[in-house]
């Protein structure tokens, strides 16, 4: 994915870190996408977590854990650093 943007690094940490409930989450990664996909299509993990929260938003309570699980591994994806190019030669 390329560089992150600001907004949703910023909402994707609390996440992971605990400053920030799934619905604090699921507020903050949408006000940061929108701006984005005025200028663009969104893309990659963007796409992927946008999905997620959707499907979490419509989905019954027993479904919610399986899913909060999975935003939360597409997030920790989405700010895991990239691997050092002479690293993969």
């Amino acid at each position: 994915m390329d560089e992150l943007d600001k907004g949703v690094e910023e909402a994707t940490r609390g996440l992971l870190d605990g400053r920030s409930t799934l619905v604090e989450f699921y507020r903050d990664f949408n006000a940061a996408i929108w701006p984005i996909a005025a200028n663009r299509p969104l893309r990659g993990l963007e796409i992927e977590i946008f999905e997620a929260l959707e499907r979490w938003e419509s989905s019954i309570s027993e479904e919610r854990p399986g899913i909060v699980a999975e935003i939360k591994r597409m997030a920790a994806a989405a700010i895991a650093p990239l691997p050092d190019p002479a690293d993969l030669a």
